[in-house]
């Protein structure tokens, strides 16, 4: 029974973030939403254990002066919005994002029996969040509240035997290990700002995105900062583009009432690269529920993670590459793991 309530929830969180943002009511016709999808997996780099997979779809809503005229938050809700802490600064624009995603988790060595120490357990993660942004061109502050669930009732071995069968692959073996049922609630908050560097006349630029955040939560207790810098002709004028992690939005390119500038050309190519260290008190997927841990593996309480990509903006479609190195999760875990991230992102 308990089993099927998780189930129920998680659909019902599905059906409430495809719906909220189909309310609005956008009288100008210039406001642009953005639409992102994030496909990550180990396959890139030839491997298939540890972080394996991770798929995330986003929606966020373009800026306006004031929650009010965003068009569709509702009434009654208008008051928490205008006490949220750190998106209320005077002179930035408001906006909201809505996500959807799922994350799996595979032991490193042997996944066809018990998972032991010092294997990380199998664990899924199934999400939905809702951000709250304030931003101008060069600032951008983010409050998100999330909710899902780890365990069985995240879909992951469904998930993964799908995908294993499309591509003719054996069927996964010890799901059975994984973590158990558990739902989470987080908040999670980050800073981020965007230096010019250079920027000719002939639309070759560079620029530095710096970033710092923070949550709380059942499933992911941390703090983190890094930076990006970016290099190209044409830059997006946007906050970057990442890995799925906590206060990952995708930012619609700024328009010219918050301090943004229209591209001056409906092409863009650009490389980024960047860093980020994390200090990490608590990891779900590592141990499962936070009252009633499982005896797993012990977590590196500091984690950094590397960047490179390159990416292309053809109109209002915009796809980017990025290849991470991350460190090790937990202290018994023999090497560093790389993966890709492929993202989509569509402006209109």
């Amino acid at each position: 029974m308990a089993y099927s309530k998780f189930r129920l929830f998680f659909l019902m969180a599905v059906i409430v973030i495809m719906a909220f943002p189909a309310n609005v009511r956008c009288e100008d016709q210039k406001r642009v939403w953005n639409y992102a999808f994030y496909f990550e997996n180990d396959a890139f780099t030839q491997t298939d254990h540890l972080y394996t997979n991770g798929l995330r779809f986003s929606v966020t809503s373009p800026s306006a002066p004031t929650w009010e005229e965003l068009g569709f938050v509702p009434k009654w809700f208008l008051p928490v919005a205008k006490w949220l802490p750190f998106v209320n600064t005077s002179g930035l624009g408001r906006s909201m994002s809505f996500f959807i995603g799922q994350n799996m988790y595979l032991p490193e060595k042997d996944r066809t029996v018990a998972a032991t120490v010092p294997n990380r357990p199998y664990a899924g993660m199934s999400y939905f969040s809702t951000a709250f942004n304030s931003n101008n061109h060069k600032y951008f502050n983010m409050l998100e509240l999330g909710v899902g669930v780890v365990g069985p009732s995240s879909f992951a071995e469904e998930t993964q035997r799908a995908v294993h069968d499309i591509l003719g692959q054996d069927s996964p073996a010890g799901w059975v290990n994984q973590v158990g049922d558990a739902v989470f609630f987080d908040i999670q908050i980050e800073h981020r700002q965007r230096w010019t560097l250079f920027d000719s006349p002939t639309g070759v630029g560079m620029e530095l995105i710096p970033s710092i955040g923070a949550g709380i939560g059942r499933a992911l207790f941390h703090a983190q900062t890094g930076f990006r810098l970016r290099f190209g002709w044409n830059l997006p004028t946007d906050f970057g583009d990442d890995y799925i992690r906590p206060g990952a939005t995708n930012i619609t390119p700024i328009s010219p009432n918050f301090g943004g500038r229209p591209t001056r050309r409906r092409i863009s190519l650009f490389v980024f690269g960047g860093a980020d260290g994390q200090m990490i008190f608590w990891d779900m997927t590592l141990h499962g529920e936070l009252f009633q841990p499982v005896d797993t593996v012990d977590e590196e309480n500091f984690r950094y993670v590397l960047v490179g990509g390159v990416g292309v903006l053809l109109g209002p479609l915009k796809v980017c590459y990025t290849h991470v190195h991350s460190s090790k999760t937990y202290k018994t875990q023999e090497k560093n793991q790389e993966y890709g991230t492929l993202l989509m992102t569509l402006s209109y």
